[in-house]
C-alpha cells in the first residue's frame, strides 16, 4: 500500500508546528497523521524535506538561545544554583545531541579531502637519488685509484731470544 503524498495545507501546518519546537511525533499527533507519512513524504519531496529540517532546526536555536538567557537571568537573581544551571545545560546538550546529532554530537565524523601534487615530490627525489649517486661515484673513484702496491718486507726469523716476551734481552728468568 502507497502512502499518500502530503497536501500542501498539511506540509504547511507540519512546518508550523516544527518552528514552534514540535519533534516529528509530536507533529504527526498533532496532525493525526502517522510519523511515517510524514518521513516518507520528506523521501519523496525534498524541498518539503529541507524546510522541515530548517524549521526543526530554527527551533533548537531558539531553544537554546531561550534557556541560555533564562539560566543565565536565574543564576544572576540567585533563584537558581550553580549545580542547578549545570544540570538545566546538561539536560539541553543531552537533547540537542538525541534531536541533531549530526550538528551537535561529540562523536563527529569529520572527512578531510586533499590533493598532493605527487610530480614535485618525485622529481625532488630524483635530484636527491642523484646527488647520492655521484657521492658514490666520487668515493668509489678515490677508493679505486691505481697506485703502486707497496708491500712491507718481510721480517726475518726471529729467534727466540730476540722475540719480544720470549726470553732474550729484558726477559726475566724465574726460579
Amino acid at each position: 500500500m502507497d502512502n499518500p503524498a502530503l497536501s500542501p495545507h498539511v506540509q504547511a501546518q507540519a512546518l508550523d508546528h516544527a518552528f514552534d519546537g514540535a519533534d516529528i511525533p509530536t507533529i504527526a499527533r498533532r496532525l493525526g497523521i502517522t510519523t511515517r507519512l510524514i518521513w516518507s513524504a520528506r523521501k519523496r519531496d525534498a524541498e518539503f524535506d529541507a524546510a522541515l529540517q530548517e524549521a526543526l532546526e530554527s527551533a533548537a536555536n531558539d531553544k537554546l538561545d531561550a534557556t541560555f538567557s533564562e539560566t543565565v537571568e536565574k543564576v544572576s537573581n540567585g533563584t537558581l544554583g550553580p549545580q542547578s544551571a549545570g544540570a538545566v545545560w546538561i539536560g539541553l546538550r543531552l537533547w540537542l545531541e538525541k534531536r541533531f546529532p549530526s550538528r551537535f554530537s561529540p562523536k563527529q565524523q569529520i572527512d578531510v579531502t586533499h590533493t598532493i601534487a605527487l610530480t614535485p615530490l618525485i622529481v625532488a627525489a630524483k635530484q636527491r637519488e642523484r646527488q647520492l649517486i655521484d657521492a658514490t661515484v666520487i668515493e668509489a673513484d678515490f677508493q679505486s685509484l691505481d697506485a703502486p702496491r707497496i708491500e712491507a718486507a718481510a721480517p726475518a726469523e726471529l729467534s727466540k731470544s730476540e722475540a719480544p716476551g720470549v726470553g732474550g734481552a729484558g726477559a726475566k728468568k724465574c726460579g
